[in-house]
Formats: structure tokens, sequence, C-alpha cells
């Protein structure tokens, strides 16, 4: 492709890509920012314990989300459009349909295993409020194949409307049932899955709704083999996105074992604080996921890729150095300053190595799910479980929540690793490995050197932000100078109409 273009078409690029992560990141932010913000008002009401019983309650929806999506979401991502680039809109209802009878075979699995093993597994809350967890994440799947549905038609505005109100109107339901009604913790998981039942179904509405069949019907035959194709890519990622899930869930799960319910509460609020970093990455993988599925086929793909990498990189090691020196000040904010909940800021920065990596992991397993690789993702994240709970049985007996933050840490740092060896036999990317070194090590000598800020005075939190603008502009600069020349023809210079994808 030729890259003496005019500046006008090769700004483009960059104010498409831009623009698109500007508007996830913004909805990423308002809802779960808005859960950050609402989350002192559960410290105010709830218990410690019942924080930690609340945590185990979303770690095992989640999981059970994980499992009833089917990988329809990223199933959709990648055959929603055709290869000679037209669209299948009913595809969408069809897979709705699929997941919501196909999905209740393992959930009802799932169910039978808690009600009979799980008093002597979940010790920490009743086991019915287990069963609930479980309907809880098999309705949240029911969203999934709409949501992916609008990212991959680059509807970010659409997209971010329709997960805002689902989250408004779930916590609104919420915080009337724990503040108003004052049913505490039982309240909340009520409100999560009626939540959870309504939205499912609004879902559905909109994958059915025959204004939606716009595009050609595919033939009986042609449909028939799509469905094979998508069940073929579909069924490792089930294992993937569940192991994931585990990753995030399990060292909870298997800490009730040796910390009480206070220890896990303190252990979810510096989990949930660490987390903010992958909504980041998440806001740019949507925006960038799309334009990849669109041009990875093209000459230019690599180089293309390798240059939104970078700035994929810088942000987010960027904002992990921030969330590294602001720990303390953040848990202050969301936990009202309780003394309960000291010990969650120095948890945070263990976790946040952990999540660092995971960001890392997610930028690498890109051109997996593209060229269709996903039973090596599943491979590589069921490594990544497995040493996540060979760690924390090894390490929480002796340190506690500490050990558990630990484990997880050197599972992501596995998983990372292992991907590395793997992604250069499928997609040669010339990634700027040197800039992600160089700054790596700046976020980690931070982390582990830096103190936490122990003084409370406005001030002295300025001096540190100040010191976060500083540090980020570094992280920026250091990506500048090192990226290699080559992998900025293709970014700014790309078509503005998609490319083939086989």
């Amino acid at each position: 492709m030729s890259t003496n273009l005019g500046q006008p078409k090769k700004s483009a690029g960059a104010r498409r890509l831009l623009s698109r992560s500007a508007i996830f990141a913004f909805g990423d932010l308002l809802t779960k920012g808005a859960k950050y913000i609402t989350f002192p008002i559960f410290v105010a009401v709830l218990t410690v314990q019942e924080v930690g019983m609340l945590g185990i309650f979303q770690a095992v929806s989640m999981i059970c989300w994980a499992i009833a999506t089917l990988g329809f979401g990223a199933a959709v991502r990648r055959f929603y459009r055709n290869g000679d680039g037209r669209t299948d809109e009913l595809l969408i209802g069809r897979l709705w349909l699929i997941r919501l009878f196909v999905a209740s075979i393992p959930i009802s699995a799932v169910a039978c295993l808690a009600w009979f093993f799980g008093a002597k597994f979940f010790t920490a809350m009743p086991i019915t409020w287990v069963l609930m967890a479980i309907l809880t994440g098999y309705l949240r799947a029911g969203t999934d194949v709409v949501e992916s549905w609008y990212i991959i038609r680059e509807e970010p505005v659409t997209y971010r409307t329709f997960t805002f109100f689902r989250f408004l109107s779930t916590t609104a339901l919420v915080l009337g049932l724990v503040v108003l009604f004052d049913q505490g913790v039982y309240g909340a998981i009520i409100g999560e899955l009626i939540g959870a039942a309504v939205w499912c179904f609004i879902a559905g509405y909109l994958a059915l709704s025959p204004h939606k069949a716009t595009s050609r019907v595919a033939e009986p035959e042609a449909a028939s083999q799509s469905l094979q194709l998508i069940f073929r890519y579909s069924l490792p990622i089930i294992f993937h996105a569940s192991f994931l899930w585990m990753l995030v869930t399990l060292d909870r799960l298997l800490l009730q074992r040796y910390v009480d319910n206070s220890a896990l509460g303190v252990y979810e609020i510096a989990y949930m604080f660490a987390s903010l970093l992958i909504v980041v990455a998440t806001s740019i993988n949507s925006a960038w996921l799309p334009d990849f599925f669109r041009t990875a086929d093209d000459e230019t793909g690599p180089k293309r890729f390798a240059r939104t990498a970078d700035l994929f990189f810088c942000c987010v090691i960027g904002c992990a150095i921030s969330l590294s020196i602001l720990s303390s000040d953040f848990i202050v904010i969301l936990t009202g300053g309780r003394a309960e909940y000291a010990g969650a800021a120095s948890l945070s920065r263990i976790i946040l190595i952990g999540t660092l990596f995971q960001c890392f992991f997610m930028a690498f397993a890109q051109p997996l799910f593209f060229t269709g690789r996903t039973l090596t993702l599943a491979c590589v994240s069921g490594l990544g479980v497995a040493v996540n709970v060979v760690f924390v049985l090894y390490l929480a007996p002796s340190m506690g929540t500490m050990g558990a933050a630990w484990a997880t840490a050197a599972a992501y740092a596995v998983m990372f690793f292992a991907m590395i060896g793997i992604v250069h036999q499928t997609y040669r990317v010339p990634w700027n490995y040197f800039g992600i070194l160089g700054a790596s090590i700046l976020f980690w000598v931070i982390t582990i050197t830096t103190p936490l800020g122990s003084q409370s005075s406005v001030a002295y939190a300025a001096v540190r932000c100040v010191c976060c603008l500083v540090l980020l502009g570094i992280v920026f600069a250091w990506f500048r100078w090192t990226r290699d020349s080559e992998s900025e023809i293709a970014f700014f210079t790309a078509p503005e109409t998609p490319g083939e994808i086989q």
C-alpha cells in the first residue's frame, strides 16, 4: 500500500480510533466508575463480613456467566461479517436463542453440584444464595451476544447507551433494596438477580426484532455451515472465558478456608480497585478489535496492529503507575477511611502487578482470536488457573490474602510469557518489546519501592497527582523514542473501507 497519502487521510485513522476509544472509555468509566462512587454507600450499610459474602456471590455468578455465554460473543465479533464484506443480522437472533436453551444444560449441572456438595465448600454463605448466584450468571450472559454485535458494528454510542442503562437500573434496584428497605446483602443479591433477568429479555427482544433482518438471508446450507464454524470456534472459548473468570474469582473462594469474612472484604476492596486498570484496557480493546478484524489480512495489517499496540501499552502502563502511586488515596475514598480496610492499599499494589500482566495478555491474545486458535487460548488460560490454585494453596496458609495477591500476579505472568512464544507462530507482529520492557520496569520499581501515601492532606495528594502526570509523560515519550519507525506506516494510512477477512 502506498504511504504517500495526504495529511488529512493520515490523521483520519488516528481520529477514528481515538474517538471510538474515547466513547468506549467514557462509557466504561461512567458505568464502572459509578460503581466505585456508589460503593462507599454499601460500605456504610454493610459490615465487612457482608462485603466478603457479596464478593463470593459475584465470583460465582461471573464464573457461571463465562460458562453460559458459550463463547458466542467472540463468535459474533469474528463471524458477523462474511468474507465478502456483507453482514448477517439474522445470526444474532439465532445465537441468542441457541444460547438460551443450550446454556441451561451446563448451568443446571453446576446448580445440582452446588445443591448436593456446595455446603462443604461454601462455608461463608447459605447454599440458596449460591444457587441465586448461578442463576444470575446464566441470565447475565443473555446480553453478551447483543453487546458484541454493537461492538463489531462499531456503534460505541449505542453499545454504551445499552450498558449504561443496564447498569443504572440494576444499581438503582440494588441500592433501593439495600438502603431504603434495609435488606442488607440479601437485597443486593435479589437486586442483581432481578436486573439480570430484565436485561436478558430486553437483549432477546433486540436480537429477535424483525427490523434487524435487513441483510441478505443466507441459504440453508450456508447457515448450517456457519453454525458449525461458530461452534468449533466458540466451544474452546467457553473454557477460555471460564478459566479467565476462575482466575479472577477462585482466589476468594479458596481463601474461605484460610481467612475470615473480614479479610475477604478487605481483599475484595483491593481487587476492585486494581480492576480499574482492566476498565482502561477493555475500553481500548473494544475500539481496537473491529478495526483489527477488518484489516488483519491486509499487507500492512501487522504493522498497523503494532502501532495501535503501542498506544495500548502506553495507556495501561501509565495508568498502572498512577493507580499504584494513588492507591492509598483511592482506598480511603472508596471506604470512607474506615480502619477495617487499612490493608487494602498494599494488597492492591500486588494485584496491580497481576492485572498489568492480564492487560498484556489481552493484547497478545487478539491475533489468536482472529486466526481461530481458540483452543490454544483455552490451554494458556487453563495453565494460568493451575498456577493460581497451586500458589494460593501454598501461600495462603502462611500469608493469607497477601499470598493470594502474589498468586494472582504469578498466574497472569505465566500466561503472558507463554503467549509471547505462541503468538509469533500465528500472526507476526513487530512488537515494541524494548518499549514494553522499559516502561514495565519503571512500574515495578515504583510499585515495590514507593511507600504508600500516609499523609491525608490535599497538598500531599496533589503532589502525588503531579508525579503521576510527569511519569505518564515519560512513558509516552519512552514509547515514542523506542518505537520502530516502520510501525508508523500503516496505522494512519489504512483505508476507510474494510479489508477482506477470510
